[in-house]
């Protein structure tokens, strides 16, 4: 878009879309990988060091 000298504006609003789009689908992967390790925390007795995990993975992914 910008080498094809679009406007400014309608290009920061496409990033912004990709933007959303890219954290939504983190989201998505984040909930999934959420559930399946508590459940599996829940079935082998470790809740703590499930937890630990999800707060790494989620400082990861809020970075």
């Amino acid at each position: 878009m910008v080498e094809s000298d679009k406007y400014c504006v309608d290009v920061l609003i496409q990033v912004a879309a990709v933007r959303a789009a890219i954290n939504r689908v983190g989201t998505i992967v984040f909930e999934h990988h959420s559930r399946e390790c508590m459940r599996n925390a829940v079935e082998n007795n470790d809740q703590e060091a499930s937890i630990e995990e999800l707060i790494g993975v989620l400082t990861k992914f809020i970075k």
